[in-house]
């Protein structure tokens, strides 16, 4: 009887445990999510406007962008312009950059795996290649407990476009 009380009293905590973190992806809205991947395209571009120490850059990036995604922008995109002093020089076809959405009622988001997709289908004229599905895509997870960009992607699940 003894462990019957303890098998339900774990079942009730672990349950709601389970309803917390739902109620915590469902509390992260679309406009929060939009506006997480805005700022980070804005701040994206910031980085041609003037050089900057590489700290500097980081320190304007980790606010929008996980850890290791931050790291991959500034090796594909980030170039010493002067002496300890960096910026973007900006590309059509640069990697790791936010898709150029419209943030409007054509922006989508769904959650799958903890993970939180925001993605637009695109005009085959608005790409500067071929995408079969013509959607671009980011995706967001928490890191640390706080909402980021973590990939560019022109793949949804399957299961996230059924819904959408």
């Amino acid at each position: 009887m003894i462990l019957m009380k303890k098998i339900v009293i774990v079942a009730f905590f672990l349950s709601s445990l389970f309803f917390v973190e739902q109620a915590e992806v469902s509390s992260f809205d679309h406009h929060e999510a939009l506006s997480i991947v805005e700022k980070g395209f804005e701040a994206q571009v910031l980085l041609s406007k003037n050089p900057l120490p590489q700290d500097e850059i980081k320190e304007i990036l980790n606010e929008y962008f996980t850890v290791s995604f931050t790291e991959a922008f500034i090796k594909e995109n980030v170039h010493e312009v002067e002496e300890n002093l960096y910026q973007t020089l900006g590309s059509d076809f640069a990697s790791y950059y936010i898709p150029f959405f419209k943030y409007s009622d054509e922006t989508n988001m769904g959650f799958l795996n903890e993970e939180c997709y925001i993605w637009e289908e695109m005009n085959y004229r608005d790409l500067p290649f071929y995408s079969e599905n013509n959607i671009e895509a980011v995706v967001l997870v928490k890191e640390n407990g706080v909402w980021k960009v973590n990939e560019i992607t022109y793949d949804i699940p399957e299961e996230l476009l059924v819904n959408s």
